[in-house]
């Protein structure tokens, strides 16, 4: 998951690419109906009611929204609708509008609440921000038009794993194998198999690694294989490549699941790699399937 660290990273992106200027507005936790009606309009492509002049123009909107959790700051973004900056629906006693974007606002990344003013780079209006791109910050290429190898990377932090007691201590307990699981392909990646250069970002994608001859290559490991674990694999793999760029995509699921026999050649064809695990009381054991040559794509 992406951490924005400058409003000027916005610009960077693939949606925001072409925009020279955006507005900004800040919903507050504490502000509980105005949280709760954004938080629910966002998926839905709207955003309000703000106060804003008629004849302000921008070509996006940037929603800076408390996380329901935690010191954090999601940040959602859209793109403005028609020539009026898609200001809509103005509210007839307090004047104040509603945002119209194309489709749905997007969770763009995190960023931290403290920091709200280095975030903007100028002190932060009450309700709303307009922000112009700063183009001597701008790269001779967006980050998103960048080949996986070029692209900023955080190292591979180990996932969190085995027994955690939830709710109160004692009264229920889950054992975290998923993280045991990434922590030992990571292991095995880089001491069998000669992969360096990992990646991962909690939350976000499982691994990313670099081959020995210098391949990208995106892992989604999955504890079962139901029909909706896979699906959702599928779709994890295609999001996440858009993250850390064009990359082979491998998925890792259980051998005693009988994942191989139920899903390689269907992942095959999707030009898709399988890898399966088998646990031992020492850890685990990878093996990369091998397709069929009577297989085709």
């Amino acid at each position: 998951m992406k951490t924005f660290k400058s409003i000027q990273d916005i610009f960077q992106t693939e949606l925001m690419n072409l925009v020279n200027r955006v507005l900004v507005v800040r919903c507050k936790k504490q502000y509980n109906d105005a949280y709760l009606r954004n938080k629910e309009w966002l998926l839905k492509g709207r955003s309000g009611w703000w106060p804003i002049a008629k004849h302000q123009s921008f070509k996006g909107v940037v929603v800076l929204l408390d996380s329901a959790e935690g010191d954090t700051i999601e940040i959602w973004a859209g793109s403005s609708v028609g020539p009026d900056s898609g200001k809509v629906d103005q509210d007839p006693t307090s004047g104040r509008w509603t945002l119209q974007v194309k489709g749905s606002f997007q969770f763009m990344g995190l960023m931290q609440a403290a920091g709200v003013k280095a975030f903007l780079g100028t002190t932060p209006g009450n309700l709303t921000t307009y922000i112009d791109r700063n183009q001597l910050l701008d790269p001779e290429v967006p980050q998103w038009r960048l080949p996986a190898a070029q692209r900023p990377r955080r190292g591979f932090d180990p996932e969190l794993c085995g027994d955690r007691a939830v709710v109160t201590p004692g009264t229920y307990s889950m054992y975290r194998e998923h993280g045991l699981i990434v922590n030992s392909l990571a292991k095995w990646l880089t001491e069998v198999e000669g992969y360096s250069n990992l990646d991962n970002a909690l939350g976000w994608h499982d691994l990313h690694a670099f081959t020995l001859d210098g391949q990208p290559e995106l892992f989604e490991v999955k504890t079962d294989v139901t029909n909706s674990d896979i699906y959702c694999a599928l779709g994890q793999l295609q999001l996440y490549e858009l993250e850390v760029g064009q990359s082979r995509k491998t998925l890792v699921l259980p051998q005693e699941k009988n994942a191989e026999e139920a899903w390689h050649e269907r992942l095959f064809r999707l030009n898709i790699q399988l890898i399966t695990y088998k646990r031992h009381d020492d850890g685990y054991t990878f093996v990369r399937a091998v397709p069929r040559p009577t297989w085709h794509r």
